[in-house]
């Protein structure tokens, strides 16, 4: 398989993502307090980072579990994987990304 492959399978589960500041800024709010595994975590981040790699792996925790390192590892993956957004991010937003997903991990 070659790395463009890789890379598209990696991605194409990938239905929300914060590509504006106004995304990040939700992300960020999130974020800021524990994000508790199983379906209200989906519920939290479905319109902000939705992705089916994360939702899979939010499924097997429980409620009881704070899940934002589990948030930050696919974000940096997800970032770290796709030289090109689309849409695009805007100005900034990568850096921020990497920001918070490097304080939650």
């Amino acid at each position: 398989m070659s790395k463009a492959q890789v890379l598209k399978r990696l991605l194409e589960g990938v239905w929300a993502f914060p590509s504006t500041i106004k995304k990040v800024e939700e992300l960020e709010k999130l974020m800021s307090f524990p994000i508790r595994g199983g379906k209200k975590s989906e519920d939290a981040l479905y319109g902000v980072l939705g992705d089916d790699t994360l939702f899979d792996q939010l499924s097997d925790f429980p409620d009881s579990d704070d899940v934002r390192d589990l948030v930050a590892k696919r974000l940096q993956e997800i970032i770290k994987s796709s030289a090109s957004f689309n849409p695009p991010l805007e100005k900034g937003v990568k850096q921020r990304l990497l920001k918070l997903a490097k304080k939650h991990r």
